[in-house]
């Protein structure tokens, strides 16, 4: 029966998170500057920044956990502050159209907060860095 359980939980899991990468990629402002690496990534680390943009988009430096520091490239250590950039999309509102009719419903964390994070692991063309963009969902481990 345990077993039965973790499969289920996994598949509900997985399912959940497809679902959330398909409704998230159709409202990237932009995303032909946007090169994926890795479809869906997990990260985890200490938000230092966040930003709200006029794409309606939560541009958020995430100081990340030594394991994934192999994750950034020379952009990020200078122009980043040695941090992964997360896009959380549809945040705010947009001046764009984008975002018309769907609003992100993925909770803001707060400067300190340790957290997990879900998402399309990219490198953005136009800026040189590299980027979870769209963030599918993000989970708040340890609040400062």
């Amino acid at each position: 029966m345990k077993l039965f359980l973790l499969v289920l939980l996994y598949f509900f899991s997985f399912g959940f998170i497809q679902a959330q990468k398909i409704i998230h990629w159709n409202y990237v402002y932009s995303r032909d500057r946007l090169v994926v690496l890795k479809d869906t990534m997990i990260v985890r680390g200490i938000i230092e920044y966040i930003h709200g943009e006029l794409d309606g988009d939560f541009h958020i430096h995430l100081r990340l956990d030594s394991v994934y520091n192999y994750m950034l490239n020379e952009v990020n250590m200078k122009k980043q502050n040695g941090c992964l950039v997360l896009e959380v999309i549809c945040g705010k509102q947009s001046v764009f159209s984008i975002c018309k009719g769907y609003t992100n419903q993925i909770e803001i964390p707060s400067i300190g907060d340790y957290v997990e994070v879900i998402g399309s692991y990219v490198y953005d063309k136009r800026h040189g860095h590299m980027e979870i963009h769209p963030v599918f969902d993000m989970n708040l481990l340890l609040r400062e």
